[in-house]
């Protein structure tokens, strides 16, 4: 390879697929669990006569977004935005008739009872500079791929974490998600809340208007549960129904769904998951490769089997919470040309009269992360470990 710009800008690539499937995968559950670490071949991105570093050919779809079909995925991609529509309230204007009775009528009509609500782009970009001398005297192939992995690796582990952050606690204001390309993504946290604090806007929509749009959030002691103490109990009421500590019935979230699964994956802080693992030891199955049987790779995290849930740990999920989700409403879609790709290498003293001789790229990544159901979604806040 020696000093050669596309071979460096091949190689930085290679090993950015590698670290996509096999770190980053780690670093996300989430991301995992949508199966966006196995979908395609990020050792041989390049497809339909594409080359070159940052030319992946399409744009990617994740998760099963509550069935939506190949033609309305497909539709969705490339898109400004992605709208989502809503039932405002549910209709209730049916009746028994009786003998020679009238029919009953409808309050509304039934196009006025539905809500949009939009989701857009987030472009995540990382800088990577060289300066050429470095590289110019590198002695050989070798050499030339060491100071590249050495000085790369920083800057991938920083994106990871930057994204993984953000997929967890990104939040924007009401202005904010009316930019044409959004500040950061709207994280786990933000989607699933209530109308109360700066999480009140899901998806351009003012939940505390739109009350339908928010999550169940149930607090530990108070809610559910006699103490705060988190116990695998919690997730079984969540999925079936009981009855509030603080009074009313909660509906059970696998009565809701049309597969009957409720809450399938759950994540929780570390702290949090090394009581429920200790509650499990000698009961329930902890698999220590993913799950299994699914067919996706790169997880190496441990991950109770409980009733129908899988449930493992994210030290980016907020202390004392834990998240019960059901999958199914959930996608990520990734813009074309933007998987996880590097722009290529720029001679910036061939670009820029006087200018710095250095080697400069992006690391670049372009999400829309969508829940679309906040109402199948649970969050129990305020837990503690008993280990």
């Amino acid at each position: 390879m020696a000093y050669i710009r596309d071979a460096i800008a091949a190689h930085v690539q290679d090993n950015l697929n590698k670290k996509v499937v096999n770190s980053f995968t780690s670093y996300s559950p989430i991301w995992y669990f949508l199966g966006a670490g196995d979908t395609y071949d990020r050792q041989n991105p390049y497809l339909d006569g594409d080359a070159g570093a940052g030319h992946p050919s399409k744009a990617k779809f994740f998760g099963s977004a509550m069935g939506m079909s190949s033609a309305e995925k497909i539709q969705k991609l490339g898109s400004m935005d992605h709208q989502i529509s809503f039932v405002k309230s549910e209709p209730n204007d049916g009746t028994n008739v009786t003998y020679g009775g009238s029919a009953p009528t409808a309050a509304a009509f039934a196009e006025d009872n539905a809500g949009t609500a939009e989701f857009r782009w987030t472009h995540f970009m990382e800088p990577l500079k060289f300066r050429k001398h470095s590289l110019q005297f590198a002695k050989g192939d070798t050499q030339v791929r060491s100071i590249v992995d050495s000085m790369s690796r920083p800057v991938v582990e920083r994106m990871f974490k930057r994204v993984s952050t953000d997929f967890w606690t990104g939040s924007l204001s009401s202005a904010n998600q009316d930019l044409r390309v959004w500040g950061g993504v709207l994280g786990i946290e933000h989607q699933v809340n209530d109308q109360n604090g700066s999480e009140s806007v899901w998806g351009r929509v003012d939940r505390a208007v739109e009350t339908e749009l928010e999550a169940n959030v149930l607090a530990a002691g108070t809610d559910i549960g006699d103490s705060s103490t988190v116990s695998l109990d919690m997730i079984r009421r969540v999925n079936h129904g009981f009855t509030k500590e603080s009074g009313g019935d909660f509906e059970g979230i696998a009565t809701k769904t049309v597969d009957g699964r409720g809450a399938y994956c759950v994540i929780t802080h570390p702290q949090i998951f090394q009581s429920l693992a200790a509650e499990s030891e000698g009961h329930y199955q902890i698999h220590q490769n993913g799950i299994p049987n699914s067919g996706l790779g790169g997880f190496k995290r441990p991950i109770i089997e409980y009733d129908s849930a899988y449930i493992t740990y994210d030290p980016f999920c907020p202390a004392g919470k834990m998240y019960l989700l059901y999958l199914d409403a959930w996608s990520l879609e990734v813009q074309q040309g933007m998987d996880w790709t590097f722009t290529g290498l720029q001679d910036n003293s061939k670009l820029e009269y006087g200018g710095a001789l250095i080697e400069w790229g992006y690391y670049e990544y372009m999400p829309r992360f969508i829940c679309h159901a906040p109402h199948l979604q649970t969050v129990i806040t305020g837990l503690t470990s008993a280990v």
